[in-house]
């Protein structure tokens, strides 16, 4: 499975040259990234918001 390439995992797919579970693995990655990115940016939202004025240092963001 080529990780940095998804143009290359389409074409193989084009022509049944993956693996039934390939697709679904990336489907998985894709969900569990996205899901934590967004917590990690909902957290530094929430520790930043209050600290209007001054600047917020990563670790005073990601605190709590």
């Amino acid at each position: 499975m080529c990780v940095r390439c998804p143009g290359r995992h389409a074409i193989r797919l084009f022509f049944n040259e993956a693996q039934w579970w390939e697709p679904l693995l990336s489907l998985v990655l894709l969900v569990a990234t996205c899901a934590g990115i967004v917590t990690l940016a909902a957290k530094i939202y929430e520790n930043s918001l209050l600290k209007m004025g001054s600047r917020v240092k990563l670790r005073e963001a990601l605190a709590k």
